[in-house]
Order: C-alpha cells, then structure tokens, then sequence
C-alpha cells in the first residue's frame, strides 16, 4: 500500500512539472511590448500615431511573434508586461490575424475577461482597435460567435456606456452607422475601413 502512494505522489509530481513547463514563455513578448514602449510609441492618439507605431521595426517584430504565437499568448494574456497598455499593443498587433484565427483569439481574451484576468478598458482596446479588426465584431454582429462572445462581456461589466455601446452593436445600429459612413466618404482615408467578415 505505501508503494502505491509513493507512486501516485510521483505520478502527481511529474503532472505538476509537466504543467509548469507546458506553460508559455512569455518573455520574449514583453521584451517586444517594452521595446515598443520604450520608443514612446503606445501612446496613441491620432491616425498619424497608429500609422507610426504600426510601420516601426518595433512593433513589426511584436506583430510577427503575436501572429506566430497567439493561441499561446491569449492563454497567457494577464501576463502582458506594462499593464492595460501592453495589452492593447498585444491586440492590436493580433487583429492581422485572419478572421476565424482572430475570432478564436478574441474568445479566449473574453473568458480572460469573466475571470477578473483582463479589464474593461483592456477589453474596449481589443473590440475597437486601431487595426484591421477595427470594426469587426460591428461588420459580423449577426454571427452567432460575435453574438455570444458580446454578450459574455456585456453581462460582465458594470459599466453601463460599455453595456449600450455593445447593445447598439447587438441591435444593428452600429452596422448600419458604419456603412453609411463608407458610403459616404468612399474614396477618402477615413472610409477606408477595412469589413472582415467571419465565415460560418
């Protein structure tokens, strides 16, 4: 009987070790937040500043291990080094990713989200970035991923501007504000807004 024990707490021990080193390395991440961070290129407040941060050799080298490593890093994401900042560079170098890739990343930020791991202002960041996933749980607020996804965060805040921001998503109204923007400055750089559409 105490050989059993011994066993089983051996076998216990290796699971345990075996956890920990399954666990994703982020290091090299943050080493690549901090780099952007460090040039002064999160703050961002214009089209002029997304355009610098996103063309700098900086933030190219985090959306290159971002878009290797996502589904390894939205398992990780409370461990985004520089706090609500990092992260939105995190999902905004993200949003390059294809659409089912990007939808499965934003899942797994909203279950971040119901755990207390992730906030509402860093959950606003992933929703409406600066990026090619700007407007794209507004062009896919029909699917029934986008839907459910929506939902789990507005039945999670407590902050009711972010509850009726999701519901005007929700009810269509943002989708139908978004076209007629298109519609009406087509040609313009402020229309240009990329529509990234979720297959089924």
């Amino acid at each position: 009987m105490k050989k059993i024990h011994i066993l089983i707490l051996a076998l216990a021990m290796l699971g345990s070790n075996k956890s920990k080193a399954d666990q994703y390395d982020m290091t090299l991440v943050n080493q690549k937040v901090q780099a952007v961070v460090d040039e002064g290129l999160h703050n961002i407040n214009t089209a002029i500043d997304v355009k610098t941060l996103t063309e700098s050799p900086e933030f190219i080298a985090l959306k290159q291990k971002c878009l290797a490593d996502w589904q390894e890093i939205s398992g990780s994401v409370e461990s985004i080094g520089n706090g609500d900042a990092g992260k939105r560079l995190v999902f905004l170098a993200s949003s390059y990713l294809p659409a089912a890739e990007y939808m499965t990343f934003m899942e797994a930020i909203v279950g971040k989200h119901g755990a207390d791991l992730v906030s509402d202002a860093a959950m606003k960041d992933l929703l409406f970035n600066e990026g090619q996933m700007g407007a794209f749980v507004v062009d896919n607020f029909s699917h029934a991923r986008v839907i459910a996804a929506l939902n789990t965060i507005k039945n999670k805040t407590v902050d009711n501007a972010f509850k009726q921001r999701i519901d005007g998503i929700l009810d269509g109204s943002a989708k139908a504000a978004l076209d007629e923007f298109r519609d009406g400055h087509e040609g313009l750089p402020e229309g240009n807004i990329p529509e990234v559409i979720l297959g089924a």
